[in-house]
């Protein structure tokens, strides 16, 4: 591909972008020919700026329908920790919670019996579901929790409430600790499946065990968010107010060359090798 001809494309998706910052959700973007005739170019390198916009979930391009401008990307905060639940009603998103299947005496896999510390016959329950923002699926949750309390889960009190406060509830203790992993994998058949994505789509996965207060980890597994409806936040503090963590050289950013040592310590007694 030409450099100019690449450039063209990314200008048009970029001047696209702006455009369509200032549209309502499920507005009809004009057709590839009225596209091409407004930046003079072909239909091939407007078709070549709507992929990149559809790839990063700002349309989406139906045969039949055209290219219509998507909602915005729901927003994700990881930091400071909350749940899925409590995030989105903090945000006022609304959501829906679909239960793909449950089964409360599954069989784990040697991970999964690993993080909860289980005995080779113990059981576990395992949930899968989705969440819906917008009419519009936007990750797939496979859960794994242990059976006493998976026993209990009542699947319409699950779509309605956090799970985490279900699960501190019926183990009588807090869920207090979390560990978790994140990283950018190719998506799964039943990943993909559940997404309505291509198998080998890219999703943000984030790995998880709870622990109660007690120090036991009570459910792990993961959550698979597709990146095109979903973007993710982390708001911080550092370690100390305004000073970095990791002592400055007092040369650092001078030209000077640097001072001999004297060899002794700054109570004058020799440094010792």
């Amino acid at each position: 591909m030409k450099k100019d001809s690449q450039a063209r494309y990314l200008a048009i998706a970029e001047s696209l972008k702006h455009q369509i910052g200032k549209m309502a959700p499920d507005t009809l973007l004009p057709t590839e020919n009225e596209l091409a005739a407004q930046f003079a170019v072909s239909r091939v390198t407007v078709r070549q700026a709507l992929g990149l916009l559809e790839q990063a979930g700002t349309i989406t391009r139906t045969r039949g329908r055209g290219t219509i401008v998507n909602p915005p990307k729901a927003i994700r905060n990881n930091i400071p920790m909350c749940t899925l639940e409590d995030d989105f009603r903090q945000q006022g998103i609304a959501y829906e919670t679909q239960i793909l299947g449950f089964d409360a005496a599954y069989r784990p896999a040697p991970e999964v019996r690993e993080r909860l510390r289980l005995s080779p016959k113990e059981r576990v329950g395992v949930l899968r579901l989705t969440r819906i923002v917008n009419r519009r699926i936007i990750c797939f949750e496979e859960r794994y929790c242990r059976a006493d309390v998976a026993a209990r889960f009542d699947l319409d009190t699950l779509r309605s409430h956090g799970i985490v406060e279900i699960i501190s509830k019926l183990s009588g203790m807090p869920i207090e600790t979390v560990e978790f992993e994140t990283e950018i994998l190719p998506s799964s058949g039943d990943i993909a499946s559940a997404l309505g994505l291509t198998r080998g789509t890219p999703v943000l996965q984030n790995s998880f065990v709870y622990f109660l207060s007690n120090g036991e980890p009570v459910e792990t597994g993961s959550i698979a968010y597709r990146v095109d409806r979903c973007k993710f936040r982390a708001v911080g503090r550092f370690p100390t107010s305004g000073a970095s963590t990791a002592p400055v050289s007092a040369n650092v950013g001078s030209s000077a060359a640097p001072r001999k040592s004297s060899g002794k310590t700054r109570d004058g007694n020799a440094k010792r090798q």
